[in-house]
């Protein structure tokens, strides 16, 4: 994930410096803990999730999440992650037939059909190739939305790969309801 800058305050959130435009936090501002549906202080990197929008926390303020999760009674859940199931094939990871075809039922139970999936995975395929081994990144366990949404930024995929400013806008909010279909994960 690109630079982020936070402040926890009594109140709100606040964004100093966030790195994706179409956020309602770029490139600073604030949410209100009223505003937070849910957080999840475990996911790479930490989550707020608002009722559009899921914002990230860098990781090494992880506890002082947990601890203004608690504080304000914000709910904490760990979801399906659908964007790391969606970006697998980009990982410096061999997969068996028998996992890939896991990963494809997880994201059809979470409401993204096979042939949806495929389709994300050939539109970003060039820019995830480029963001993880062209750059030398060579991630082998997760990429996740905050790596796809960097790829179309050109963070470390090279500036050919960064959208212009309104397929970015577009890729965005598509990106945020895709990762906003991810379910809750049972503590079995």
């Amino acid at each position: 994930m690109s630079d982020t800058d936070i402040r926890f305050g009594p109140d709100d959130i606040e964004f100093l410096i966030y790195p994706y435009p179409p956020s309602s936090v770029y490139p600073s501002g604030k949410i209100d803990y009223a505003m937070i549906v849910e957080i999840d202080a475990d996911a790479a990197p930490p989550e707020i999730r608002t009722s559009r929008e899921i914002l990230f926390i860098p990781a090494p303020s992880r506890e002082e999440l947990r601890q203004a999760a608690a504080a304000h009674s914000l709910p904490t859940v760990k979801r399906i992650d659908v964007w790391d199931l969606l970006l697998e094939p980009f990982l410096d990871t061999e997969f068996d037939e028998e996992h890939k075809e896991r990963s494809l039922r997880l994201l059809e139970e979470c409401g993204i059909r096979r042939e949806e999936s495929i389709e994300i995975r050939r539109f970003v395929a060039e820019a995830m190739v480029a963001y993880n081994f062209k750059s030398m990144l060579w991630d082998w366990c997760h990429l996740g939305l905050a790596d796809a949404l960097d790829a179309f930024r050109g963070v470390l995929s090279g500036r050919s790969h960064r959208l212009p400013p309104d397929e970015y806008e577009t890729f965005y909010w598509r990106a945020m309801e895709l990762a906003r279909k991810g379910r809750v994960m049972s503590d079995e």
